[in-house]
């Protein structure tokens, strides 16, 4: 696939959302375009390289670089025009300029690979906490998709580069927009970022759906305050396309402040979860999903789904999940919702939840001898109060029966450095308000102090408290499974699905999993069972 930079400049013309911002300063030079990065290091002959100024690095600093690397045109700042030694590149290279080449990358980029997203249906979910069971939920109930998220990027089980990102910046995305096309997919569900709105990555992009699963605190330090956060996911609601649908979890406040104000202008929004069928009566174009009744226990959720959806029908059916947890009953909610939208039956809805069965790094469960281990990626106050909620609840069913359900709940956790520091507290109230034992140990340190962000975490734990601090993440595993009795639930909360560590000294292989492997290897070993 290559088309002209004429070609592609053609498209930005006609084009709503480019708004004449891009200047091609050099026209008598036009190049056959085959791809566009704003990594130098990625940049393949054909390549447009787009040069972003970052908070640490400039790539305006890289462009020698793309250009030995077979760069053939490159997008850079208007205002760096008068500072780039750009003589050097007369005639080899052509030359776009924009005055924010960041939010530019996303119109080029849609551009060079021929406008993906207006060929596939694109279902977009945010939300503090979810995000990723509701796209391994809707993958289900769908069939082939493309799924962009925390996890991976991947058609089925077929991996795209999405560079590391919740969210892939705009240049990754748009090629993976459009490799999904070409693979036949006609479906991509994606996790939408806070950050992914903010700086304009999914910008042309027009959803079939849209969902909203909750907002709790959370990236503090790029948001200025909860409302501030509020707002920058409420933009992806904003990019519903005219027929298409918004759903919205209505078992937080903000998702009820959200439903009320998209369903003030007229939107076709469907509520979901606990209570959303009264928030819907009596607004136009509006609807609701909610379980009629569930119950859950360890071994996954059963209950009747009801709803009623604008220009669709009315109806209730039977469902039942391997999945666990009231967060997940919301999460089901909201997939279910989406699915509806998209023209599905409940039976249908049905088959899909049951089969989806696990989604890697979350509610991970790992049996020990007499006790069980839980590995999630619970990394914020809200998600790990979640989990910790369903273990109590699973405890207290337990109570009596062969399984003990008076054991303890041992949490080990940390938190992430050079990250928002408000939560390390909380977390640390939570984990010791619903947990009989707590090890604080480290997460992705990062470039911090792993002592000083433990000491942050201890600021919300009561002295009297029975807590420990291990800063070794491998050694804290292995000390939690040493020290469990029959009936206790671990959970290793904050990293799930994740396979590496990032330390000050750089990235290194760690898996969650992996070490609650080895440890009951050794526990077992030391009780002299064959291992």
């Amino acid at each position: 696939m290559s088309k002209k930079l004429s070609e592609v400049m053609a498209i930005l013309r006609k084009s709503d959302f480019s708004q004449n911002e891009i200047h091609w300063a050099t026209p008598e030079l036009n190049p056959s375009l085959t791809g566009i990065t704003q990594d130098s290091r990625r940049v393949r002959p054909g390549d447009i390289f787009v040069a972003i100024r970052g908070n640490s690095m400039d790539g305006h600093d890289y462009l020698s670089q793309a250009l030995e690397s077979g760069a053939v045109a490159v997008l850079v700042d208007s205002a760096m025009i008068s500072a780039l030694d750009l003589e050097s590149f007369a005639g080899k290279i052509s030359i776009l300029t924009s005055t924010d080449t960041l939010e530019s990358m996303a119109s080029l980029a849609s551009a060079v690979y021929g406008q993906p997203q207006n060929r596939v249906d694109v279902y977009g979910i945010t939300g503090t906490n979810g995000k990723t069971t509701t796209t391994y939920l809707l993958e289900s109930i769908l069939g082939q998709s493309a799924v962009f998220g925390t996890i991976n990027c991947r058609i089925g089980d077929i991996e795209l580069d999405g560079g590391g990102n919740t969210t892939p910046l705009s240049a990754d995305l748009f090629r993976n927009l459009n490799q999904a096309y070409l693979r036949g997919c006609r479906n991509v569900i994606m996790e939408v970022s806070s950050h992914a709105l903010e700086l304009h990555r999914v910008r042309g992009i027009e959803f079939k759906t849209a969902i909203f699963t909750n907002l709790t605190p959370e990236h503090l330090d790029f948001h200025r305050d909860m409302d501030d956060y509020f707002k920058a996911k409420k933009r992806l609601f904003e990019m519903v396309r005219s027929d298409g649908y918004s759903v919205v979890s209505v078992a937080c406040e903000y998702g009820k402040r959200l439903f009320s104000e998209l369903a003030t202008r007229g939107r076709r929004v469907l509520a979901s979860g606990p209570g959303a069928r009264e928030l819907s009566l009596n607004r136009p174009h509006t609807g609701w999903v909610e379980p009629l009744s569930w119950e859950m226990s360890r071994t996954g959720i059963i209950g009747i789904m009801g709803w009623s959806v604008p220009d669709f029908h009315e109806g209730s059916c039977n469902f039942s999940s391997p999945l666990t947890g009231e967060f997940n009953m919301l999460n089901i909610s909201g997939a279910w919702a989406a699915a509806l939208s998209a023209g599905i039956c409940g039976e249908e809805i049905a088959g899909g939840i049951a089969a989806m069965n696990r989604v890697p790094g979350r509610f991970d469960t790992i049996q020990g001898p007499g006790f069980t281990v839980i590995v999630d990626y619970a990394h914020t106050g809200d998600s790990l109060a979640n989990v910790l909620r369903c273990l109590a609840d699973l405890r207290s069913r337990e109570s009596g029966d062969a399984t003990g359900g008076n054991g303890r709940i041992i949490t080990v956790f940390g938190c992430g450095g050079d990250r928002d520091r408000t939560k390390r507290s909380v977390m640390g109230k939570i984990a010791s308000t619903l947990s009989d034992h707590v090890i604080v140990t480290s997460d992705n340190p990062r470039t911090e102090n792993p002592d000083a962000i433990i000491s942050e975490i201890l600021q919300g734990i009561d002295p009297g408290f029975s807590a420990e601090i291990i800063p070794d993440r491998a050694a804290a595993i292995d000390h939690a499974i040493t020290i469990a009795g029959v009936g206790d639930y671990i959970l290793i909360a904050g990293k799930g699905h994740e396979d590496y560590q990032i330390t000050g000294a750089g990235k290194i292989h760690f898996d969650d999993g992996e070490e609650v492997a080895g440890a009951l290897r050794r526990a077992r070993a030391r009780r002299g069972e064959d291992v």
